[in-house]
């Protein structure tokens, strides 16, 4: 049974713009970033690497410095230099997609599959709010517009459930073309990311997973945890489906950074390549948070 969604986007949170704008050699020796623009909001502006399972990296850095402003976003008490969320869509995601309004016809597909999706976790900890409105403004002008549907679990922050997002506008003005030439590390898509939460709420959140994924999701054991698959919303042949791994810390290092997110560390992102060395390698020089580039073989 395919995954009931895929997912969309990663998002890693950087310093400041400046590192949007320069990102240092570290980063730039393995992959290139798309300018993506500012949030409606004025709050956040980003940089974002495509990939060619449809997939993309949102580099996020907020606009300003002020704790007191940067409280109200939902990402503002996350610490810079590292994965704080990631974000699932809808089958169906690969097409051209199309201008839409909310009461349009075209939108009552993804949200029956929201309306859905929230009916299967209801019963759980984690509740999903309506779906609401987001929009940027690309560098070259144009209007990006979506809609968002966030999780409220009790007693975790952001990160812990991922959230769902669907076009309002073409796909392809808000996720960037695919650049694997220009990426040294041949990054062609998501293999794995990891959600590490308290040992205690681990049993609780891998129902709340396979009731977001759908009936035959989880696809084995990590610990106390489960692996679950994701779709991608462009096939990429001899690159496994992503899979998110939720489970316990490992060690204290992992614990400790847990306690310092207030529950929860996504980390552990891996990505797919073909050819060039043999195993994996680091990408970013850490300053992105745990990323590596896998091999594989083509068949």
């Amino acid at each position: 049974m395919p995954p009931a969604l895929l997912l969309d986007h990663i998002i890693i949170l950087v310093p400041t713009p400046t590192y949007l704008h320069a990102p240092p050699p570290a980063l730039t020796a393995s992959l290139a970033l798309t300018p993506g623009g500012r949030h409606a909001d004025g709050l956040t502006e980003n940089a974002l690497i495509g990939l060619a399972d449809g997939s993309y990296l949102e580099l996020i850095a907020f606009t300003t410095a002020d704790a007191s402003v940067r409280a109200a976003h939902w990402w503002g008490t996350k610490a810079a230099g590292g994965i704080i969320d990631f974000a699932l869509t809808g089958p169906g995601a690969g097409g051209a997609g199309g201008e839409e309004d909310e009461g349009d016809e075209e939108a009552v597909g993804p949200r029956r599959q929201y309306e859905a999706m929230r009916a299967r976790v209801a019963a759980g900890p984690v509740a999903f709010e309506d779906l609401r409105p987001g929009a940027r403004v690309r560098p070259d002008g144009r209007g990006v517009r979506w809609l968002v549907g966030f999780p409220r679990a009790r007693g975790l922050p952001r990160g812990a459930v991922p959230f769902v997002c669907y076009d309002r506008t073409p796909r392809a003005a808000r996720v960037p073309e695919a650049r694997a030439d220009a990426y040294g590390c041949g990054a062609v898509g998501v293999v794995e990311v990891s959600v590490v939460v308290p040992e205690e709420r681990v049993g609780e959140l891998v129902g709340v997973y396979g009731a977001i994924f759908g009936g035959g999701s989880e696809v084995g054991g990590a610990g106390e945890g489960g692996r679950f698959r994701m779709g991608r919303v462009e096939e990429v042949e001899g690159v496994p489906d992503p899979v998110v791994v939720l489970r316990a810390p490992r060690d204290e290092e992992e614990k400790k950074l847990m306690d310092q997110g207030g529950g929860v560390l996504v980390t552990g992102l891996v990505l797919g390549r073909f050819g060039g060395s043999e195993g994996s390698e680091k990408i970013g020089g850490g300053e992105l948070g745990d990323i590596t580039v896998r091999q594989f073989a083509k068949s």
